[in-house]
Parts: C-alpha cells; sequence; structure tokens
C-alpha cells in the first residue's frame, strides 16, 4: 500500500493503475487468441526434390475486440499522467507538463511549452538526460505519440501470426506398405519429420495472406491443418508499428518508473 505520506503519492497510484490496465490487456489478448480467431485453408502444394509445400492460406480473420484499444489507452493515458504529475511535483505548481522532445521538437522549446524553462540548471539537465533521444529511455517517445492518438481515435491493433505451431497437424509415415506409423510433431513449422525451423516475422493476420510453406518429407501424409500462435501488435503507422501491444506497455512502465526514481530528489 501506498502511504499518503508519500510525496509521489498520486504518481506512484497513477503508475499502479497503468500496470493493473496492462496486465489486464494482456489477459484480454490472451483470451482473443486462444479462441483462435482465424481460419485457415490449404491453397496449393508444391513438390521438389523429396519435399512436398503445403502452402496455407488465412480465410476468414476476427478482429481484437475493443476492449483491446480501450485498456490499452487508459494504460497510455495513466502513465503520460503520471510524468506531468511528477512535473508538477518538481515544479511546485499545477501548470506545467513534463517535457517531452523528439527529432522535430527540440529540447529547449519542448521545455519552454511545458513552462519548466525556469527551474535550476541541474533540475533541467536531469530531465534532459531522461529525453527520448537517450539510450534506454527511446520508448517515450512512442508513449508521447501514442497519448496524442488516443485523444482523438481508439489506438490501431491489429492480429499478427508470431509462429506456425503443429499440435493439430500428424503426419502418417509409412513405414511398410501395411503398417503406418503415426508422428505428432509439437514444435513451430517443421521440414521433415523431426526438424524443425522458426519464423523470422510475425505474419499479419489478413484474409488471403498466405503462410510460409509447412515442408514435410515425400511419402508422409498430411492429417489436420497447422495453427498459429497468435498475438496482437500495434498497428499506428509510427516506428512502434508491429511491437506487440502488452509487451510495449510493460517497457514504457518500467522507463517511467526509471525517470520518477532518478527525478524524485529533485522534489521539494
Amino acid at each position: 500500500m501506498i502511504a499518503r505520506t508519500d510525496k509521489l503519492f498520486e504518481v506512484r497510484h497513477k503508475l499502479e493503475r497503468a500496470d493493473k490496465h496492462i496486465r489486464d490487456l494482456e489477459r484480454s489478448v490472451e483470451s482473443y487468441s486462444s479462441r483462435k480467431p482465424y481460419s485457415l485453408a490449404l491453397k496449393y502444394t508444391t513438390e521438389q526434390a523429396d519435399v512436398i509445400d503445403y502452402i496455407f492460406e488465412v480465410t476468414d480473420v476476427r478482429l481484437p475486440p475493443p476492449s483491446v484499444s480501450l485498456i490499452l489507452g487508459d494504460a497510455v493515458q495513466n502513465m503520460r499522467i503520471a510524468l506531468d504529475y511528477l512535473a508538477c511535483l518538481i515544479a511546485g505548481n499545477t501548470e506545467v507538463s513534463f517535457p517531452m522532445s523528439n527529432s522535430s521538437y527540440p529540447f529547449d522549446r519542448a521545455l519552454k511549452d511545458a513552462k519548466m524553462n525556469l527551474l535550476p540548471k541541474d533540475v533541467i539537465k536531469a530531465i534532459r538526460d531522461v529525453q527520448p533521444d537517450k539510450r534506454g529511455y527511446e520508448n517515450l517517445a512512442n508513449l508521447s505519440k501514442l497519448s496524442n492518438v488516443d485523444k482523438h481515435h481508439f489506438l490501431i491493433v491489429t492480429a499478427v501470426g508470431m509462429s506456425m505451431l503443429s499440435n493439430d497437424v500428424v503426419f502418417s509415415w509409412p513405414i511398410t506398405p501395411s503398417q503406418n506409423v503415426e508422428i505428432k510433431l509439437d514444435s513451430p513449422v517443421f521440414i521433415g519429420p523431426f526438424d524443425t525451423v522458426t519464423f523470422g516475422a510475425p505474419i499479419p493476420l489478413k484474409k488471403g495472406t498466405e503462410l510460409p510453406p509447412l515442408s514435410a518429407a515425400k511419402g508422409l501424409k498430411l492429417i489436420g491443418d497447422p495453427y498459429l500462435s497468435v498475438s496482437v501488435t500495434f498497428g499506428e503507422p509510427t516506428r512502434i508499428k508491429g511491437k506487440v501491444v502488452h509487451t510495449e506497455a510493460f517497457y514504457m512502465l518500467f522507463t517511467i518508473n526509471r525517470i520518477v526514481d532518478k527525478l524524485e530528489k529533485f522534489i521539494p
């Protein structure tokens, strides 16, 4: 429990609420993913040497529920507001905000617009050292962008297949003309009856998307369909696009907690 005597009482509560939202977000994504929000169909096969490639296609996709964007937006705003609360405590008034610069918004201008430019030089330097262009604080740029976007519309999220799994696929392997042995493979994408390989990049879950080939040695009979490990990523047209929503949100929260710890000593 956070003591009311803690000078960071309101800041810590905002971050605690952000943490709850992010955990709720993770559960919401897991619930969505566990319901297999897509359909696959075998589109075609190709043969080369002793291998058959099975090419599956996404035939239907159920979009992430609105709750994902809503919870994500709540988490983002709580984190951004926590920084503004921190700025108010440092400045000793409620007319300021936490400055956040970027490549087209220089720090000196951001500092002035936030009404923090009259603070002592050591405080300004400490704030300068936790800006998005400093190593370890890069994801603050994402927080700033997401906070602004969330004020105008739902944050855009999209479903992706993180890897292809084969738990639902069985190959019937003829040992002799009269004897078959079923092989059930529990690892990502298989090349032969025992080999595995993972995908290099997430697969956008859009109708008509072809999946990477599911390959097997000739003589193995494909029974069942593969399925995808699904997650939800940012769809905003920024450098955060494609990153898993709850993972990136946890990174942002971690960064903000570091900033609070670093700047707490400047609170009168």
